[in-house]
């Protein structure tokens, strides 16, 4: 885990195996649930494009809220020095992009976005986790505003990055192919 400027990214948080697991129990989960209706207000206020599920915490699921969250105080005690107080309580999202030109504009993370939780929590810092291999899809580059300029975050599959929520961030389109990934938000009270 390094940081480059206000990013730290890195790998090996899960294996292999691990990572097709997580797959799968993602695609089972839309295949049980099905696709979103994304007209739903706390989905439709994430203006997220690849927007799929989110996974909820249970027996099978547990392991990856745990590595998550281990990884979310590493990153957060070492790097960053947020206030968190908590995971955002919808779980961890699963999001797809399979459809040429889906992408998520310039946007930052700090304001809430679902009704779910006290108005009086913000989103304080992500992690994503890459399931994708970048030979599997085109576009889809994950570009960071920083003080020292725009930086594109590496995507080799099973890499993850973290951001504090208040750092410009943006998806760029799908061309071809699919990318898949996890995002889990943490939030605590408004910056200051």
């Amino acid at each position: 885990m390094q940081l480059i400027d206000d990013i730290v990214v890195g790998d090996n948080m899960f294996t292999g195996e691990e990572l097709l697991k997580l797959i799968e129990l993602c695609e089972q989960r839309i295949a049980i649930d099905g696709m979103p209706d994304r007209t739903d207000t706390d989905m439709s206020t994430l203006s997220y494009d690849g927007f799929c599920c989110f996974i909820k915490k249970d027996p099978e699921r547990q392991f990856l809220f745990n590595r998550f969250g281990e990884y979310a105080k590493r990153i957060n005690e070492s790097y960053f020095g947020l206030d968190i107080t908590s995971a955002l309580p919808q779980g961890i999202l699963y999001s797809k992009y399979d459809t040429p030109g889906r992408h998520v504009g310039w946007h930052t993370d700090k304001k809430e976005h679902s009704k779910s939780v006290a108005s009086s929590m913000v989103r304080k810092m992500v992690v994503v986790l890459q399931l994708s291999d970048p030979s599997e899809y085109e576009g889809c580059d994950i570009e960071v505003m920083t003080d020292q300029g725009l930086r594109q975050v590496p995507k080799g599959k099973g890499t993850y990055y973290s951001i504090p929520g208040y750092v410009p961030h943006q998806i760029t389109p799908l061309v071809s192919g699919e990318r898949k990934a996890l995002i889990m938000w943490f939030i605590g009270p408004p910056f200051k």
